[in-house]
């Protein structure tokens, strides 16, 4: 199974990788995060990438994990930033990261060859089905996070 957040659902599917119930039941083997502070989580046996823009504050506020063992598996890639140092909106934005995620791996950039090593990591392999005629399938459920009004 592959995890995917951004922002808080990041920390979520974090919580879930590193959850020994939620393991037992489904097996876990990658989890990649968009702007979410999740350094500080021990997630021993999944193959991680954590995004962050250079300037968005939000992945940064668990002090990138400080104090804290990082799991082997577990990549860091800072994406170049779209908006200005005080610019949180655009730089936290998933719209932004969706953008600076195609752009890396379309260019042919360190960062580009970062995100496309991944990209085409064995770990990686279900979950990417190409219209190779390889007879693969995979499926996703996607689970909307939001806040209601009051």
């Amino acid at each position: 199974m592959l995890l995917v957040g951004h922002s808080q659902g990041g920390m979520i599917t974090g919580h879930l990788a590193t959850d020994p119930a939620f393991r037992e039941r489904f097996n876990v083997t990658n989890m990649v995060t968009y702007g979410a502070p999740v350094d500080h989580l021990d997630v021993r046996g999944v193959d991680v990438l954590q995004m962050g823009h250079a300037l968005d504050p939000v992945p940064r506020t668990d002090l990138e994990g400080l104090g804290t063992s990082h799991t082997p598996t577990s990549r860091h890639v800072d994406l170049p930033s779209p908006g200005a140092w005080n610019d949180v909106l655009t730089n936290h934005s998933h719209e932004a990261y969706i953008r600076s995620v195609h752009d890396a791996l379309a260019s042919d950039t360190p960062l580009g060859a970062e995100l496309r090593a991944y990209q085409s990591s064995g770990s990686m392999a279900p979950f990417l089905v190409g219209p190779d005629g390889s007879g693969r399938r995979a499926t996703a459920v996607d689970v909307p996070v939001q806040r209601l009004p009051d």
